[in-house]
């Protein structure tokens, strides 16, 4: 599969678990998540 498809399915299913570290996982370190 494609690695940014890969990547956005992940964070959304990070979202709906409500799972803040593991989103941050995905994040470069100097994102602003608004």
């Amino acid at each position: 599969m494609n690695q940014v498809k890969d990547t956005v399915l992940a964070f959304i299913d990070r979202i709906n678990a409500h799972h803040v570290e593991a989103l941050a996982e995905l994040m470069s370190d100097d994102h602003t998540f608004i």
